[in-house]
């Protein structure tokens, strides 16, 4: 609930921020499929 209430509080820097960590988790992906 307390996440709700944030997102609809910071709408563009919660957007901003899972942008951004999505980008990081696929680049993480990428780099371990290379690796592999």
């Amino acid at each position: 609930m307390k996440n709700v209430i944030r997102k609809r509080q910071l709408p563009h820097a919660f957007d901003v921020k899972s942008q951004q960590s999505a980008m990081v988790n696929k680049a993480n992906y990428d780099i371990m499929v290379k690796t592999m």
